[in-house]
């Protein structure tokens, strides 16, 4: 199996590429933006909706290999992809003659690549990328529900809905190596906002957690974190415990 916390990338869409990053019309601190250099053309693509991290890589992949294409590029092909077993991301573009990948922001962060990406070689991220970090493992509580209505009642009888909400609280403890923690820490994006936990890939793993599927992924909004708690004497494993809004 392979434990892990993927982030949801964000961005206002629509998709888009275009040869130079102020068309597109984004501050690059949001994690949707990635660029390359292909046979001397210069493109970025940004995400047309928010998604996970594994599915951020394809797109950014095929909406830069149109982008090159369309230019009239011989060999426009850019790969990005997650190696689950390595824990890296790993990059290729397809040009021979000095093509590279662009990461403004911190988008080098979010995909663990601190390193140039030479044209024609596939290239492993140095680090474990920020936006999907590896675990050790998790174990999943029984949801609770957190459905509510809070009202106002005003002086004349009538009342005024000022809230309400319909999910499932579910609590996760999550178990971290030292090096996971580092990653989970670095920039936030596996502990805030709408994360997925992944035990491992194909068959039953591919499909949403439930009472008939132990063994598949869980998607919610994380609404409360606590601090790592070291389990043994070198404080080599760690525990969070996350709160996930989730639907019902």
């Amino acid at each position: 199996m392979s434990w892990r916390i993927e982030s949801y990338a964000y961005s206002e869409g629509p998709a888009a590429a275009a040869g130079d990053s102020a068309s597109l019309g984004e501050a690059f601190e949001v994690a949707n933006i990635v660029g390359a250099i292909v046979d001397g053309y210069t493109g970025y693509a940004r995400l047309a909706a928010p998604v996970r991290f594994a599915a951020a890589l394809v797109e950014w992949s095929a909406a830069l290999t149109a982008y090159f294409a369309a230019e009239g590029v011989a060999t426009p092909g850019v790969t990005l992809a997650y190696d689950a077993a390595a824990q890296r991301v790993t990059v290729q573009v397809d040009d021979a003659g000095g093509g590279d990948l662009l990461l403004p922001g911190s988008m080098a962060a979010y995909l663990g690549i601190t390193q140039a990406s030479p044209g024609g070689l596939i290239i492993t991220g140095e680090s474990m990328p920020a936006g999907c970090v590896g675990i050790m493992g998790a174990r999943i509580l029984p949801p609770a529900d957190a459905a509510r209505v809070t009202m106002d009642r005003l002086r004349h009888g009538r009342t005024d809905v000022v809230a309400w909400g319909n999910v499932a609280a579910q609590s996760v403890r999550v178990y971290l190596t030292r090096a996971d923690r580092a990653a989970w820490e670095s920039a936030g994006w596996c502990m805030t906002g709408r994360i997925r936990i992944v035990q491992g890939d194909g068959g039953a793993f591919d499909s949403a957690y439930s009472a008939t599927n132990l063994a598949g992924y869980l998607d919610g909004y994380v609404f409360g974190a606590t601090k790592p708690e070291p389990l043994d004497r070198t404080e080599s494993v760690y525990a969070v415990d996350l709160s996930l809004a989730v639907q019902p």
